[in-house]
Order: C-alpha cells, then structure tokens, then sequence
C-alpha cells in the first residue's frame, strides 16, 4: 500500500539503512575475526591482498552518495518499491556463508591454502554477490532498475568517486600540517598527564615508554577531503531547503570537527597504550575509532544542517508528526549493534564496558514504549521448553566440533579483575545476554523481518500468520548475524515456530532468552567459555 501524500516516510531511505546496517555487521564480523597481515607475512603477490581493505572508504562514499540522491527523492519516488525478495535474502546468506568460509581459507594461516588461486577467486566472487543479493532482494527489482537511472548513477558516480579520491588526496597534507596535529595532541594530553614526549619532525608522540609513529595513512587526513566533497553534495542536494550563504558555513564547521577529531583521536590512542594496553590501542582502536568518530561528525554536520533554524529557508514540521513503527522493532538492535562497534575500540579479549549496550538498548525501548502496547505477555509452557532445548543443541553442536577445545578458563584479561569487578561484569553479561539481546533480535527478526516478508505494512501481519519464505527467510537472515550461521539459523526457525504456535512475539522472546540464560549457566559453571560468542 503507497504512502500518504505528504507524509515523511522515505521506505527507500530505510531499506537502503538496513542494508547498510547488515553490511556493516558483516564487515565488522570478518574484519575483527581475520588480518590481513597473515597474507602480508607470506610476501610475493599475496601481499596484495592485504590492500583490499582499501576499498571500504569508497565503498561508505559510494553509500553516503546513494542516501544523499534518495534522501532528496519526491515521494512518487517510493511508490516504485515492492515486497522484498526472500529467496534473495536467503541466497545473501548463503553467500555471506561462503565469503566467511573462503576468507579462512585465504587469510585464516600463516601458510597459502591448496589451490590457492581458486580459493581466492571464489573469495572475489563471493564478496561481490553476497551484497548485490542483499540489494536486490532488499529494495526489490523494479526499485533496482529505478535506481540505475543516469541521474542516479551520475550522482552516485560523482559524488562517491570524488570523495573517495580527495580522501586520498588530502592524506598528502598530513607531512605540511603534522606538526600542529601533533603539537595540539601533546597539549591535550598535557592538559590531564605529566611526561608527554613529542618529536613532530619525526611524526612521533609519547606517553612515558609508550611511543607512536602517525603515518599519513593512520593520520585522520582522509577526512578532510572526504567531508569536503561529501558536505558539497549534502548542500547541492538540500538546496531548495537550505537558506544560502549561510548554509557554506557547514563545509568549514565539518572540516574543522573534523581536525579536532583526529587530534582527540591521536591523543586518546596514546593514552590508552601507556595507560591500559598497547596492543589494544594498537588493534581495535586504531583501526576503528576514526571511522567512528569520521561517521559521528558527518551525520552531526547534516542533522545540523537539516534542524538549525538559521540555515533553513522555512521552519520544518514537528517531530511528533513523524510515525515510524519500522524504527520501533529495530531501533534497539541497531542501539546494540551501533553501541557494540563504538566499545570494541576498547577490547582486549573481553568488552569491559559491556553495560553501555544495556543503557543505549534501555533508552530506545522506554523511547519507543508506546509501540509495544500491542505485544501480549508470554503464557506458553512451549516457549521455555523449546528454549531448552535449542541450548542443548546449540552447546552440544559446538562441542562435537571441537570448537570449545581447552577453553576451561576465563579470559586471561578479567583473570586480574577484583571479585567486585568480575562480579560486576558477569551480572551484567548475564543480563544481555538472557534478557536484552532476545528483545533486540526477536522484535527485529520475528516482530518485524518476518512480517516484513509477507507485506508491506508489517503491523497488519498477525504473529499467528504463516508463511514459509518469511519463516525461512528471517531465520537465515538472523543466523548471519551469527558467528555459527547454520545453528543459529535453525535457532531462529525454533523461535519463529515458538511465535507462531502461540501468536505472540513475547513467546519467542521467552523462548530465546531461555536459551541465553542456559548457556550463560554452562558458561559460568564448567569454565567452558568458547559457549559465550
């Protein structure tokens, strides 16, 4: 059913969201699980390999360019989508499988794998059709062929390349303009420790026996010219919205945030090398946190833009006007997921601010309380029973294949922790794990994947409504976001089972926090924490 005329629904903007949020969670599940410098150490052409992540800043240009152009759409532009594709979504999943697979072998040891050749041509193959599956089921194919007009392809084209290639050239600055980078990082750093050690000629900055190099590829700079080109078609796009010359005054509010960033990001790995870990500092944190902070200051500039009264032509409607049940189902996933990629800047083996992902997720449920109303509370013995009994398989699975060998200890990094604090973090695992991540992902996959699957206005769907392409669907589509896809998978099935024999979401939920908290059992009493992923 189209949208309302002058309603300020953009389904297009949406879907494209979701498809971003699923790619990156698969990003971010290979590239923490596998480095590249495995590839690097065997030498000769292999080396090559490890400058494949190169193409992520085009990729998230090219994907900033596509929100940009649908964002700007009228809405006749939406009418254009249909019901996703669930045999696509599942063949996304299938092929997602298949890159994680072939990744292992590519760049899972420290020797080439057997027919090297061919494992790295299906590696390719398989990185570029699992997206282009996911984008065609995603948005539909009658909304693909809009999408691959001229005018979307000039835009995309224009305005991802060109970012992409400022980016690169804007890294050249780094050699003229490191030294005030760097004195303004020593001077924050100065303002909270005693013993900072600078050497600008050299591009080095040191915190007592903890010294970093900043090469121009790990300076930020890149920044600069993507903002630079990324604002321009933010103002070109928001044109008849945006009152000029008032609204110029982004390009150099975002350049200068961010400057700052790379400097408080500068500052901030040093600290935390000489202070908590280096190795920490310089893995999770080095490769994550600009991108982190690059996003938050490129979505801060463009709120901007579109709120403050003094860059608008006219005044925009009220917030209250806007309704989104969609953001209700999957607003506290993404509050998860988007709360675990900022934290895993900071993990050495164990997330030690792992509450924060109940306060994001707690804050987007009680924001959103009034679309819950319609969920029934849990009355079924089924749910606890079925719960358990995906528990035993899921731990038994793992064990016959051998995933869980000599694990009989905590991580070593919370073996040092006080009772307090080790109780502390356990309390709260427990609580994710059993209680939060069942909500997040059930109102995701089950209240709203699955019924997505059957039509277009989900809420009309009854929890009691079967339909096997939706059930298998959103089951595959729940087991990618799992380490173990297959198990994971044919869990999701026993849930969405659960859901539809009792017509209740909360059944589900029930039934999959019961399978939480028993693993968290088995965790906690044999040692057997491989069970904990």
């Amino acid at each position: 059913m189209p949208d309302v005329p002058g309603t300020r629904r953009h389904p297009v903007v949406i879907r494209w969201s979701l498809v971003g949020l699923v790619l990156l969670v698969e990003y971010l599940f290979t590239s923490l699980r596998y480095d590249a410098q495995t590839v690097v150490a065997r030498g000769g052409a292999w080396a090559a390999l490890s400058h494949a992540g190169r193409i992520g800043p085009l990729v998230a240009c090219l994907a900033s360019a596509a929100l940009l152009f649908l964002a700007k759409q009228r809405p006749s532009f939406n009418l254009t989508l249909r019901r996703p594709s669930a045999p696509l979504l599942a063949f996304h999943g299938v092929l997602f499988a298949g890159f994680v697979w072939t990744t292992a072998k590519v760049f899972g040891g420290a020797d080439p794998p057997a027919m090297a050749p061919l494992w790295v041509a299906a590696w390719v193959a398989c990185a570029l059709a699992a997206p282009a599956a996911l984008i065609a089921g995603a948005i539909g194919a009658s909304a693909l062929r809009a999408l691959l007009s001229p005018g979307f392809l000039a835009f995309l084209s224009a305005i991802g390349v060109a970012a992409w290639v400022a980016g690169t050239l804007t890294l050249e600055l780094w050699v003229e303009l490191s030294r005030v980078t760097l004195i303004a990082a020593e001077a924050l750093l100065g303002v909270f420790v005693t013993g900072v050690v600078s050497e600008p000629e050299n591009l080095e900055l040191g915190l007592g026996d903890f010294r970093i190099t900043v090469a121009a590829v790990c300076s930020g700079y890149e920044g600069l010219g993507l903002m630079t080109v990324l604002v321009g078609g933010y103002l070109w796009a928001f044109r008849a919205r945006l009152r000029f010359p008032r609204a110029l005054l982004l390009l150099p509010l975002g350049l200068v945030l961010v400057w700052c960033g790379n400097v408080v990001r500068i500052a901030a790995l040093v600290a935390l090398g000489a202070f908590v870990n280096a190795d920490l500092a310089y893995g999770a944190f080095h490769s994550k946190a600009g991108w982190v902070l690059f996003c938050t200051i490129a979505l801060s500039v463009v709120a901007i833009g579109h709120r403050a009264p003094f860059l608008l032509r006219e005044r925009t409607a009220p917030d209250a006007e806007f309704e989104n049940p969609t953001a209700a189902y999957l607003m506290p996933l993404i509050a998860l997921l988007g709360t675990a990629l900022v934290t895993s800047m900071f993990v050495n083996e164990v997330d030690v601010a792992y509450g924060a992902r109940l306060v994001t997720v707690g804050v987007a449920l009680y924001v959103l309380r009034e679309y819950y109303a319609e969920l029934e509370r849990p009355r079924s013995w089924l749910a606890p029973a079925v719960g358990a009994l995906v528990a035993a398989v899921w731990i038994s699975t793992e064990r016959w294949a051998g995933a869980a060998a000599g694990s009989s200890q905590p991580p070593a990094a919370i073996q040092a922790w006080s009772p307090l604090a080790y109780g502390s973090w356990v309390v709260l695992r427990v609580v994710g794990t059993a209680v939060v991540v069942p909500i997040c992902e059930e109102l995701a996959f089950r209240g709203y994947l699955m019924r997505r699957l059957v039509r277009r206005d989900f809420q009309q769907v009854s929890f009691r409504h079967f339909a096997p392409l939706a059930l298998i669907g959103s089951s595959l589509a729940f087991g990618v976001f799992h380490q173990r896809w297959v198990v994971a998978s044919l869990c999701g099935l026993a849930y969405g089972l659960v859901q539809l024999a009792g017509g209740r979401l909360s059944d589900a939920v029930v039934a999959h926090g019961t399978t939480n908290a028993l693993i968290a059992a088995w965790v906690l009493v044999t040692g057997d924490w491989s069970s904990w992923n």
